[in-house]
């Protein structure tokens, strides 16, 4: 018997990662065959993952292709189908940038705008201790 495997959609615009379960190799081939001469330039690519029978299922998300929104369907037997949106991966960061407050991936003047709001909401909470206090 096969472990399970998942057809994964990463799609290209903002709407969620499309991720179907089949119990053979075969039929998630079958899944991806269909869609390999697809022009419609929906999907960032189009993969097959193994092993996938466990209920907890971890995303890596290395590069910025992972990003997106993520959901899950289950199917019953009958051919019911539920699908929920999970999660919502924003932009991947590999390396952190000194200067960038924001975490943005760049320096520029956001993250001043950041560092000033942040040092507002600390200078008004001193305020407000010192009325405690007082």
């Amino acid at each position: 018997m096969d472990n399970g495997y998942i057809v994964r959609f990463i799609r290209k615009d903002d709407k969620p990662v499309e991720e179907f379960f089949y119990h053979t190799f075969e039929d998630a081939t079958s899944h991806l065959l269909l869609f390999r001469d697809d022009d419609s330039d929906l999907y960032a690519r189009i993969e097959i993952i193994d092993g996938a029978t466990e209920k907890a299922y971890t995303v890596t998300a290395n590069t910025q292709e992972d990003c997106g929104a993520y959901s899950v369907a289950v199917s019953s037997p009958s051919g019911t189908v539920k699908t929920v949106e999970l999660c919502d991966v924003k932009g991947i960061i590999s390396q952190t940038i000194s200067g960038d407050v924001n975490q943005d991936g760049v320096v520029n003047t956001a993250d001043v705008v950041t560092l000033q709001k942040y040092s507002w909401k600390i200078k008004r909470l001193q305020y407000l201790i010192i009325l405690i206090v007082i």
